[in-house]
């Protein structure tokens, strides 16, 4: 394993340095995930910029998976939606404080995998690579509705959560 630490973050960069101790590298992966997501560059000390991008190398290939799942909140406090970003599978996410576990659950709001390629009319294509963070939930002024968007394909889809199976719904918009 590599020797290699996040020193500080802070300034909305990345500052890397090579320690004598040994580090956990998906603590690197993620935080060099995370700055490069937002926006902000990595900042690394030229004397450890080599030793940084081959372990970053190293670790994000191998990773692929990283970072796969999010939670998007509803307006309702005690619900989430679980979106898989690599293939557009959703659930909706129940927790409670109370202690009755009929309250604390997973279930399925969408499990047709979307990142299957399909042209206009909806026939399907030669499969392409699936990639994470394909997807991406944006909530509007309707709690139960949400837009998912295909940000490789453009698609969109309407997105409806509810208690209530017959309710939910992921629909394309056109």
């Amino acid at each position: 394993m590599k020797k290699v630490c996040v020193a500080l973050l802070s300034w909305g960069s990345l500052f890397v340095g090579v320690y004598g101790m040994d580090c956990n590298l998906d603590v690197l992966a993620m935080f060099v995930q995370d700055t490069t997501e937002i926006g902000h560059p990595i900042f690394v000390h030229p004397e450890v910029e080599d030793s940084v991008s081959e372990v970053v190398q190293d670790i994000l290939p191998l990773n692929d998976d990283l970072f796969r799942y999010k939670l998007y909140p509803t307006e309702n406090m005690w619900n989430f939606i679980k979106l898989d970003t690599r293939t557009g599978r959703m659930w909706m996410v129940q927790f409670t404080v109370d202690g009755d576990e009929s309250h604390r659950f997973e279930s399925v709001l969408s499990y047709r995998d979307l990142a299957i390629p399909y042209d206009d009319d909806w026939n399907l294509l030669p499969e392409e690579g699936k990639i994470t963070n394909r997807f991406e939930l944006y909530p509007t002024e309707n709690m139960y509705n949400f837009i998912l968007l295909d940000r490789i394909g453009g698609r969109t889809y309407q997105v409806q959560w509810n208690f209530d199976y017959e309710k939910r719904l992921v629909i394309p918009i056109y």
